[in-house]
């Protein structure tokens, strides 16, 4: 009788840790939206991965602080378009003509099957009214014949250092004077 009354009791505590995590998240969630919504101008769009409203708020202000007006912006390895939409709206405020959101806009969640996002990417981007700013690129960032002069580069593709070092080669030879590079999340455990 005593062990059920201490698992009952155990099992109560760990859901309502639970329930409070929960709260906390979804308090965290509004907060970032409202915030998005007053110091942004825009809906915070539905965060993928590892991206949180700091994360992209940091690209947004690196853009408006530091890129130059002249050139594009090329968001390589977009995914979803969270970070291209948080871009091309500080490179709207900041007068760069274009983005480009480049991917293979493919996934696999499991074996032998594959995702295709492009059309998910398109919807957000057009949602958020920059359909004639943003042009989505659906390639392999090693592969694509680049030729424009970059202000903004935004690389979170392959995280693998092979890979980063070739994107790093291949895209800063097309930055504009003063143009910047922002990284996002590369992994040193993965060294293929």
């Amino acid at each position: 009788m005593r062990y059920h009354k201490r698992l009952r009791d155990a099992v109560r505590w760990r859901l309502e840790r639970f329930r409070a995590g929960l709260q906390a998240k979804r308090f965290a969630d509004l907060t970032d939206q409202i915030r998005c919504r007053i110091e942004l101008g825009f809906a915070l769009p539905q965060l993928e991965t590892m991206q949180s409203y700091r994360r992209l708020k940091f690209l947004y202000d690196c853009i408006l602080r530091f890129a130059p007006s002249t050139g594009v912006a090329l968001d390589v390895g977009s995914y979803k378009c969270s970070a291209t939409v948080f871009i091309a709206k500080a490179c709207t405020r900041k007068h760069i003509q274009h983005t480009y959101a480049m991917d293979l806009f493919t996934e696999r969640p499991s074996w032998n099957s594959s995702v295709d996002y492009f059309s998910n990417a398109q919807q957000k981007i057009t949602s958020y009214g920059l359909g004639d700013q943003v042009t989505l690129i659906r390639g392999h960032s090693l592969q694509y014949p680049w030729k424009d002069p970059i202000a903004v580069l935004h690389i979170n593709a392959n995280h693998a250092s092979r890979v980063l070092r070739q994107d790093i080669q291949k895209y800063s030879a097309f930055l504009v004077e003063g143009g910047i590079v922002v990284f996002d999340d590369y992994d040193t455990a993965t060294q293929a």
